[in-house]
């Protein structure tokens, strides 16, 4: 950087000296024969004779002499006087060749230089003096002018490079510590600060806008780093940072062992919270949540947001004997309820614990073991589970179970079993709820509880309930034909409500099916209506122009939301069989049933009681209130064809 500068500078200057110096020696050569004839005007000046024949003050014969003066004196070879017209007047000295009456003054080529000057005023008007000079002692002169001359250029050239290298080392140190500074930059080493001295305001300004951007760089470069590494909504660790500190802990541990613990947590019922109130509710929510989990853990521990409501933990030195406490402890903070704009909010929180080096010896392994531990806790709904190798069993029954159900309704592997709802004023059976089965061809019967979870979790819910509602309004039409004009009550998960054109497809279903208004019964339980979105629950309307009503099912297990008995279209309360089925020996939940029956009587709605599983709790929910019975004792659930027969064995 620094010869390559210099050297362009030098060869800047030098070409444009390269026209400059001919233009110098051009003016030195002019320079010496001015001299040279200077000289002669010199002499001619010292002469007051001279001068007044120059000036034709004098006579010819006068003039005659001086000539020939002039040409004994040896400065002068020869003198002629000539007129305007070019005769001679007067002449001294011998002259070789003819006189050039085109030079003024020069060099004529026979060793003579030429000069010519005009006579001034009076009598001489016109006239001229021509005069030859000695070629030798001119040269002599002109030499010595000559190496003047060059000796002058030579020194200017040398003074001028040495200036331009002095000058020109100056600039370049500045400008390569700049160059080396940005080449810096561009490597992404921010570090080095820039201090640069130079004597050139403009190299001086151009470092100081080189720093500022360095130290802009480094600000913008810590927060991306940041940014990369934590979540933008909570500040907590992401899953980048919460993986590097885990392996962070694994390589220590190699150097000196030590027991650590990996928690997962998933929030409960976030998603419902969050598809209802909406995204900013659900984003303070976890703001909350962040901040308490930080607070339940040391400065030594590691509280990671891995993303949507998933955290994560990392907690040296903590082995089997104290993960379960410090597992309940995080239960227990989450469970408590969190204020969110005015509004108070249960979400609850399912963990999984995986220790080192019990369960696992990578960062993979731990967080797997983790997350498989977390589903089972949130399966079982015990808060919290500890990682068993058979949970990765069951885990693995449950991914097999999954793959195995799209198949099975894509062949129709699925059967519907209907149970009979006896109608208790009456006595006689007047309609049936819709169960679905999975008949495997290699495990057999498999229980709705298996693989209903699975389904809404991956998806397939929504097309196992369009084929199972399918298959009942076809069997119910059938039904009808047979002179058994029953009741249909279908489940309806609220998973199957969310994708797009869903409500648009089970209404083609029910038209399809031709049935009369009020005969289908679409059953929501009451946890599901919680986790509907607003806009999806305001849709619900659509089946009541389609003239089918809503159930709610399990009424009174949940949240008790008794807004939704007035802005939706229900038309019955189910009352879940946990109340039926112990109000004989708890009056508390005898009291229950008979304030449900109460309530939806005075809201114009009728009562289904489940779970009636022998003659005396059919007779207490009759003595209750309710209108219609359903379980074991009125019937069990059975196929299409096996209910036909039932209904015809009943009646006869």
């Amino acid at each position: 950087m620094l010869r390559g500068f210099t050297a362009r500078l030098l060869l800047g200057v030098l070409a444009i000296h390269a026209v400059l110096l001919p233009l110098l020696f051009g003016g030195v050569l002019y320079l010496v024969e001015r001299t040279y004839q200077d000289q002669f005007v010199d002499h001619v000046r010292s002469d007051a004779h001279l001068l007044a024949v120059l000036a034709g003050q004098v006579e010819r014969r006068w003039l005659q002499g001086v000539m020939e003066e002039l040409v004994l004196s040896g400065h002068v070879l020869f003198v002629r006087l000539v007129d305007a017209s070019g005769r001679v007047v007067a002449a001294a000295g011998e002259q070789d060749g003819p006189f050039r009456e085109d030079f003024f003054f020069g060099q004529h080529g026979d060793g003579v230089y030429h000069i010519e000057l005009p006579l001034l005023g009076g009598e001489a008007g016109g006239r001229r003096l021509r005069l030859g000079y000695d070629e030798a002692p001119a040269r002599a002169q002109i030499a010595r002018a000559w190496r003047r001359g060059l000796g002058l250029a030579a020194a200017y050239v040398f003074l001028t490079v040495v200036l331009v290298a002095f000058w020109g080392r100056r600039m370049s140190r500045p400008l390569l510590r700049l160059r080396q500074a940005s080449r810096s930059i561009a490597r992404g080493r921010f570090d080095e600060s820039l201090d640069v001295e130079s004597s050139l305001a403009e190299i001086r300004s151009l470092a100081e806008d080189l720093d500022h951007m360095r130290r802009e760089l480094v600000s913008q470069a810590r927060h991306l780093e940041h940014l990369a590494m934590h979540d933008p909504l909570t500040g907590l660790p992401n899953r980048a940072l919460f993986r590097d500190r885990l392996r962070q802990a694994l390589q220590a541990s190699r150097r000196r062992p030590a027991p650590f613990a990996v928690f997962i947590i998933d929030l409960d019922r976030f998603k419902e919270i969050n598809d209802t109130l909406g995204h900013n509710t659900g984003d303070r929510l976890l703001q909350q949540v962040a901040s308490r989990l930080a607070a339940q853990v040391r400065d030594a521990d590691t509280v990671a947001r891995l993303g949507g409501d998933e955290f994560a933990l990392l907690l040296p030195s903590l082995g089997r004997e104290h993960a379960p406490a410090v597992a309940r402890k995080i239960v227990d903070a989450l469970a408590v309820p969190c204020r969110v704009e005015g509004r108070v909010l249960e979400v609850g929180a399912s963990v999984g614990v995986a220790l080192h080096p019990e369960h696992g010896a990578s960062a993979s392994d731990l967080m797997r073991r983790a997350d498989v531990a977390m589903y089972a806790a949130k399966r079982d709904g015990c808060g919290f589970a500890l990682y068993d190798p058979d949970l990765d069993r069951h885990s693995l029954q449950q991914l097999t179970l999954t793959s195995e159900l799209r198949r099975a309704i894509e062949r129709g592997e699925l059967v519907v079993h209907y149970q009979p709802q006896l109608d208790l004023a009456r006595g006689r059976i007047s309609g049936v709820e819709a169960l679905v089965r999975w008949q495997h061809p290699e495990h057999g019967p498999i229980p709705p509880d298996d693989f209903i979870p699975a389904a809404e979790q991956t998806g397939l819910i929504a097309p196992l309930t369009e084929a199972v509602l399918a298959a009942a309004v076809r069997d119910c039409r059938a039904w009808r034909e047979a002179g058994h004009p029953l009741r249909l009550a279908v489940n309806l998960s609220a998973y199957s409500l969310r994708g797009d054109g869903a409500f648009e497809r089970l209404g083609a279903i029910i038209r399809a099916g031709g049935l009369p208004r009020g005969t289908l019964v679409l059953e929501l339980t009451e946890s599901a209506l919680l986790g509907i979105p607003l806009r999806v629950m305001e849709k619900l309307a659509f089946f009541e122009h389609l003239g089918v009503p809503i159930s709610i099912d399990d009424f009174g297990s949940g949240y008790s939301p008794l807004m939704y008995l007035k802005r939706l279209p229900v038309c019955e309360l189910k009352i879940g069989k946990s109340f039926v089925m112990e109000m004989a020996r708890d009056d508390s939940d005898a009291a229950i049933v008979r304030g449900v029956a109460g309530l939806a009587h005075t809201l114009g709605l009728t009562v289904v009681a489940e779970g009636v599983e022998d003659a005396r709790t059919l007779e207490m929910v009759r003595a209750l209130g309710c209108d219609t019975a359903q379980g074991y004792h009125v019937g069990r659930p059975m196929p299409a064809g096996e209910l036909l027969s039932w209904l015809r064995d009943r009646a006869g």
